[in-house]
């Protein structure tokens, strides 16, 4: 029961902090002068959906598509995990997902595949764009300091 109840204190903090940090973010964006924005909205409202809901730039390369396919899909099943340590650890309860029977099992499978398959989809990105270049063990950012 203890447990339960540090667990919900520590909880509450980290909320608290989000919604700090919301704020701030938020008070920041209302900084920003008012816009008017004109024009065809249902070619606006075409775009941010391709853009910031479709990715349009992963339809052109298919590697870096799938890579994000499964970043995407790791984020959602690990976000229901996350849900299920709250559920947990706020009521003491064990895997209280379980219900779901083979559907969880699939959720399970999927977490223990994707943090792997995302660290090597990271590497593969890192070393794609350069980050790490060696040439005789010695980092090329290495030498500007």
């Amino acid at each position: 029961m203890i447990d339960n109840i540090v667990f919900l204190i520590i909880t509450a903090l980290a909320i608290g902090l989000f919604v700090g940090q919301i704020k701030k973010i938020s008070r920041n964006i209302g900084l920003g002068r008012e816009k008017i924005i004109g024009g065809n909205t249902s070619e606006r409202l075409h775009k941010l959906l391709l853009v910031a809901f479709g990715q349009q730039k992963m339809f052109k390369r298919p590697l870096p598509a799938v890579l994000h396919g499964v970043v995407y899909v790791g984020f959602l099943v690990i976000n229901i995990e996350v849900l299920e340590i709250l559920i947990d650890g706020i009521f003491g309860t064990h895997r209280v997902l379980a219900f779901l029977g083979p559907v969880y099992s699939v959720l399970m499978a999927v977490v223990a595949t994707v943090v792997p398959s995302y660290l090597i989809a990271e590497g593969i990105r890192l070393v794609g764009a350069g980050k790490y270049h060696y040439q005789g063990g010695i980092n090329k950012q290495d030498e500007a300091f």
